[in-house]
């Protein structure tokens, strides 16, 4: 699946070498603060290929704490 590596790192914006590097030390890229994290700082979702959600924790709580609305 060299084809599928090269579209991944052309999305994001890096060298296909570095991202096949970064995922083999198991890496993940954050799709909403866009850099490099362990894959353990992901949640997991059953449904996507790789069984991680495409945001890091980190992301998914800020996103959540600025949306959320406390009653008054």
């Amino acid at each position: 699946p060299v084809g599928a590596l090269k579209t991944a790192a052309k999305r994001i914006g890096c060298d296909p070498v570095e991202y096949a590097q970064r995922v083999l030390r198991q890496q993940k890229w954050c799709s909403n603060c866009r850099a490099w994290h362990p894959k353990a700082d992901f949640p997991v979702e059953r449904l996507r290929s790789d069984g991680l959600h495409a945001n890091c924790r980190r992301s998914r709580n800020a996103t959540a704490r600025r949306r959320y609305a406390a009653k008054s």
